[in-house]
């Protein structure tokens, strides 16, 4: 008796089709009987893998943060049809009290103004929050304040998304 469902998936109706044959032989009597059962499979949101990284840098240089979201999870493709989105096309990007002064910026060096909105669940207490979409990810940095030429210390970042697969009916707020 061995089951193996590598590479089973579920039909568009969302049920997985299975061809069960159970052969039974003892003390010269053999029995056969054969099932065709459709088992329900119900998307369930999985956290993604949220990278956040930055290099070291001197005093009073900006801080270049290379956040990455995977483009394909065990919940599929982000955007696609039946992979997983951003349920609210933010991400939301947290820097801690207690950290350097300064201020995020986009790209282009322009200011983001905190997010006042409501917070998603796991936001770290305190400290200034951003949301930014997911395709302005790219050359954002932290600018340290001018006025204070000689920080040094640990810039601490937690980046938060709110992720759902496609036909499920949980929100998973994934950090990194």
């Amino acid at each position: 008796n061995s089951s193996d469902l590598k590479g089973a998936s579920a039909g568009a109706d969302g049920k997985l089709k299975l061809d069960i044959n159970l052969s039974v032989h003892t003390d010269g009597i053999s029995r056969d009987a054969q099932a065709k059962p459709e088992v329900i499979i119900t998307p369930v949101t999985d956290d993604i893998a949220i990278g956040v990284s930055t290099n070291t840098v001197d005093e009073g240089v900006d801080v270049a943060l290379n956040i990455t979201l995977p483009t394909n999870t065990v919940d599929g493709e982000l955007g696609n049809a039946k992979g997983w989105t951003i349920v609210d096309g933010k991400v939301y990007i947290h820097i801690a009290d207690g950290a350097l002064a300064g201020q995020l910026t986009d790209a282009l060096g322009n200011a983001l103004v905190e997010f006042t909105g409501t917070e998603p669940d796991g936001t770290p207490v305190g400290g200034k929050l951003y949301a930014v979409d997911a395709d302005q990810l790219a050359g954002l940095k932290f600018v340290p304040d001018a006025t204070k030429p000689h920080q040094t210390g640990k810039l601490d970042i937690t980046v938060l998304v709110k992720n759902q697969e496609q036909g499920a009916g949980n929100i998973e707020v994934s950090k990194g």
